[in-house]
């Protein structure tokens, strides 16, 4: 036997049979637990074979805290701070309300209180039965019942320990709880962190051991009714993160739950209750297949009619263990976003990067900018390599429209027999190697954005029929299919070809003609625009400099001049071609007439007038047979002074059949 000495906490010493009879126990006498007790408040040794090590250890825990053992305790939070708590453990509450309601018709004959409290003791939830004016403990909510307010308790011993607690009697630190039975039992979440606890205080003589086994369960099923919630509210949260609808039926096909974006999509405004899910989903065939045959499928395209309109959907099915189905549903338009998206469905270029200065070019923009302000359909005409593409997508960023797709269709690089399954699309089994799912066209993933049909005037005749179609109704019809899907979609054409000609020699319709022309847009070619080869150059040569990490800083004079004499066939791509080539090859900082393409220069030693009227060749014979004859001879001093490569001087003088000798003499 073992015991502790310790000072009698206030009040302690006078404890008595009297008062312990007072408090509830008239017809009962002290017994062995009681006298121990008695003993520890009066600071005496106390009996371990009797007093359990919990309970013993908890009294010291009591009486550190400078609990009264005579008073009961008070303490209780505000109302304020009561509804915090309830709503911050709303789920909590909510999986142990029926719990509760069980267990306490199975002890309501008794005088018992049921509670429920959180981590820190405060009650949340309350069943009390008294039948025979017992004074109950007060285990309303708001009460605190931790070790600190009350001492030896239950609930406060169990959060301590995080264990099941069993006190009868005098086990209870404070003499008014003496009166009572409590068994208590932790509830856990699903990371076993200390959610609360589970508490029954019955009459002492209505103890019964088997209380305890069946609070232990209580609280176990509430712990598994927590982690149940938990798992359902994550699922349920995924469900909603999901970029489909779900929605789940049982084996006759009524409803189970159905998703927010289910909704959503199906335009219901908030999840039905249990009805057939042909009530939501007319699509019977898809429906009837996944119920009757429990086959999985996915992607299957349905065109539904529901009353606010024909909505595009890909229903996937998958049965479960129970013969039920579970349907997802993706929107067409959407998955038809995100394809436009992954084929770098984008423009990128807008008006204020165009390069130039030239009224030609000034009076383009601006036409292009009016442009903008409409969907009107708009023809872009220019020759090959003036830039219609860039055109195409600055009205495009310049409009409205500039956060949707943006789809190129090259009408000229499309197979004839091919052209009308890319532009429209097709259904299954629309022909012969088609897909299974069906295809959408560049149409529809256009959807919302814009659709650019470059050379537009190499588009076959039977193509042009269902294209005139789909600019006057605004729908359009896959190959195969049997209904129109309407499209919202602004259309920029653009040909060097002369569709005027076109009409006339009947290989374009002269009504698609006009249905294009609806505002037209010319392009200048670079020949036109004489003024903007410099600055075009310009940024050419620092773009290519840079990706090719060269120190090329400049354009000589007489490369300047081999620009501005060249008619440029091919345009700015031809000017950009030709300063990625001259930077590849030049060898110093500054690119020379040498560093161009061949053609560039037979085009100068052809056609090359100087701005004094003499041929240009002669011009540069006479200006080296100067440089040569000023530097004595020195090959080197003449090139620095020419302001060339020793070696550009070298081919001058060898193209011109100059011999520093002769020059010399």
């Amino acid at each position: 036997m073992s015991g502790v000495a310790a000072v009698a906490s206030p009040g302690a010493c006078g404890l008595s049979h009297e008062l312990y009879r007072e408090c509830g126990m008239k017809n009962a006498a002290p017994d062995a637990m009681f006298l121990q007790w008695q003993r520890f408040m009066a600071g005496q040794e106390v009996d371990r074979q009797i007093v359990k090590p919990m309970v013993y250890e908890s009294w010291l825990r009591s009486r550190a805290y400078g609990v009264r053992p005579d008073r009961p305790s008070e303490v209780r939070v505000d109302d304020a701070r009561l509804a915090e708590l309830l709503a911050a453990n709303s789920e909590f509450v909510e999986s142990s309300k029926v719990i509760m309601e069980k267990l306490f018709t199975a002890v309501e004959n008794a005088n018992s209180v049921i509670s429920l409290t959180d981590n820190q003791g405060v009650v949340l939830l309350t069943h009390v039965h008294n039948n025979q004016g017992y004074r109950l403990p007060s285990h309303m909510p708001g009460y605190v019942f931790s070790e600190r307010a009350c001492g030896t308790n239950g609930i406060g011993t169990c959060l301590h320990c995080a264990a099941p607690v069993e006190l009868v009697g005098a086990e209870h630190y404070c003499l008014h709880d003496h009166i009572w039975y409590c068994s208590a039992a932790p509830i856990f979440d699903s990371k076993s962190r200390l959610l609360g606890v589970f508490n029954i205080s019955i009459a002492s003589e209505s103890f019964h051991h088997h209380t305890r086994g069946m609070v232990e369960a209580a609280a176990h099923a509430i712990t598994e009714q927590v982690c149940l919630r938990e798992l359902l509210s994550e699922q349920a949260a995924i469900m909603e993160l999901l970029d489909e609808g779900v929605i789940v039926v049982d084996h006759e096909g009524v409803l189970k739950s159905v998703s927010q974006k289910a909704c959503a999509i199906l335009g219901i405004a908030s999840p039905p209750g249990a009805v057939h899910i042909s009530r939501i989903i007319p699509a019977a065939d898809v429906l009837h297949t996944a119920l009757t045959r429990q086959v999985s499928f996915h992607d299957h395209e349905v065109l539904l009619e529901l009353p606010q309109g024909a909505v595009s959907c890909l229903i996937s099915a998958t049965p479960t263990p129970q013969k039920g189905v579970v349907f997802t549903l993706r929107e067409g338009k959407r998955m038809r976003e995100l394809a436009t998206r992954a084929l770098g469905a984008k423009a990128s270029y807008t008006f204020d990067r165009i390069i130039g200065d030239s009224e030609p070019l000034r009076e383009a923009i601006r036409q292009g900018r009016l442009a903008a302000q409409s969907d009107i359909t708009t023809l872009i005409i220019g020759e090959s390599g003036t830039g219609k593409e860039l055109f195409a997508q600055s009205i495009h960023n310049a409009s409205h429209r500039a956060s949707q797709p943006f789809v190129v269709v090259n009408c000229g690089a499309l197979p004839r027999n091919l052209i009308q399954s890319e532009l429209f699309g097709y259904d299954e089994g629309a022909f012969t190697g088609a897909s299974r799912q069906g295809k959408p066209g560049k149409f529809e993933l256009a959807d919302g954005g814009t659709i650019f049909l470059d050379e537009i005037g190499e588009m076959p005749l039977e193509a042009q029929v269902s294209l005139l179609r789909l600019l006057q109704n605004r729908e359009v019809t896959r190959i195969g299919g049997k209904s129109a899907r309407r499209i919202n979609i602004r259309v920029i054409a653009a040909t060097n070809r002369d569709l005027e000609e076109a009409v006339r020699q009947n290989v374009f319709r002269h009504d698609l003609y006009y249905r294009l022309n609806a505002f037209l847009l010319n392009i200048p070619p670079l020949a036109a625009r004489r003024g903007d080869v410099e600055l075009l150059a310009g940024h050419f040569l620092r773009k290519f400099a840079a990706a090719l990490g060269k120190h090329v800083q400049g354009i000589s004079p007489e490369a300047r001049e081999l620009l501005y004499r060249y008619p440029w066939p091919g345009n700015v791509r031809e000017l950009e071609n030709a300063i990625e080539r001259a930077v590849n090859v030049c060898s110093g900082q500054s690119l020379t007439p040498e560093d161009f393409p061949a053609a560039i220069l037979q085009h100068r030693a052809v056609s090359g007038v100087s701005r004094k009227g003499g041929r240009l060749w002669e011009q540069e014979t006479e200006t080296i047979q100067k440089a040569i004859l000023e530097t004595g001879g020195n090959l080197r001093q003449a090139a620095q002074l020419l302001g060339i490569s020793r070696s550009t001087l070298y081919l001058k003088m060898k193209k011109g059949n100059l011999r520093r000798e002769d020059l010399l003499q």
